[in-house]
């Protein structure tokens, strides 16, 4: 069983789970925040899982079904199609259920991903560059033990958003004040109640 921190500083924790031990394995001193949990057994089937450590100290249940598995490799790139994205985050769902988090490669082969031991199914990968804020997402089907899925993932182009200011008229008496230059939001408050 590996336990892996998603954030800095990244530590991996290994674990067994003997016969006597029901099933279960703690690990101690894991920092907070995201982690993801891999399990495998000797005969190549495995489960993954993912939680967050909320607060120094908290403890936390993940529970992982061993079953058979394959494996989802992938790129994160640029709108180009060419240009590899490092550090952004991807997350691995298994229907609406995230069983995985990682961060794409800053060295060997920028900007790609990998998830061992994924259950089969459905399979959906999510990846935002927190430096841009790109984000792109690609999904697949595992359908075989053992079987190996590339998921390209290409981020999406960022553009620009335009529009105009809207005048809100308000109808109510306490509404009747002066409209002021600097207040050019959607929405005005007029006393306690919004006006709509």
């Amino acid at each position: 069983m590996t336990l892996t921190e998603v954030d800095f500083p990244k530590r991996m924790f290994q674990g067994v789970i003997h016969t006597g031990d029901a099933g279960a394995t703690v690990f101690q001193d894991v920092f907070e925040g995201p982690v993801s949990v891999v399990v495998s057994d000797p005969y190549a089937r495995g489960g993954r899982g993912s939680g967050t450590v909320d607060a120094p100290g908290a403890a936390i249940d993940i529970s992982v079904t061993v079953s058979d598995t394959g494996t989802i490799k992938g790129r994160f790139l640029m709108p180009d199609h060419v240009t590899p994205i490092p550090y952004a985050t991807v997350t691995l769902k298994l229907g609406p259920k995230v069983i995985g988090r990682a961060t794409t490669a800053s060295s060997g082969e920028l900007g790609s991903f990998e998830f061992d031991y994924v259950p089969m199914g459905d399979v959906l990968v999510e990846v935002e560059d927190p430096l841009t804020l790109m984000t792109g997402s690609n999904k697949g089907t595992l359908t075989t033990n053992g079987q190996e899925m590339y998921l390209e993932v290409v981020a999406l182009g960022l553009g620009t958003v335009s529009g105009s200011r809207l005048a809100v008229e308000c109808r109510r008496r306490a509404c009747d004040r002066p409209r002021r230059a600097a207040q050019d939001h959607f929405r005005r408050l007029c006393g306690h109640r919004l006006c709509r």
